[in-house]
């Protein structure tokens, strides 16, 4: 019984990593908001901390508004911000995001 329910399991967890690998953006979809357009509205939101921010990535990622840009930022004091940039709004986190 305890071999079954580990069996189980364990290909739940197979199952949903490979959902969550490919639950991402289709590229055959356009996003609603341009990455230009992201990045601009990312550099507006940091202008408020005073460092020097720049872009080491960015991605679109499948969230509960559609499609958001999520670009990670660094500076050369060590710290790090990642940016969520929807059509509906603008997060900031130090930690990233889940979705």
């Amino acid at each position: 019984m305890k071999k079954t329910i580990t069996i189980a399991l364990f290909s739940l967890a197979v199952v949903c990593l490979c959902y969550a690998k490919n639950a991402g953006w289709d590229k055959n979809q356009k996003p609603k908001i341009s990455l230009a357009d992201a990045h601009t509205k990312a550099l507006e939101a940091l202008q408020s901390r005073h460092v020097d921010y720049y872009c080491l990535a960015a991605t679109v990622a499948r969230t509960f508004s559609e499609c958001d840009w999520e670009l990670h930022f660094a500076a050369t004091n060590n710290a790090e911000v990642w940016v969520s940039v929807g059509s509906d709004k603008v997060r900031v986190s130090e930690h990233g995001f889940r979705y």
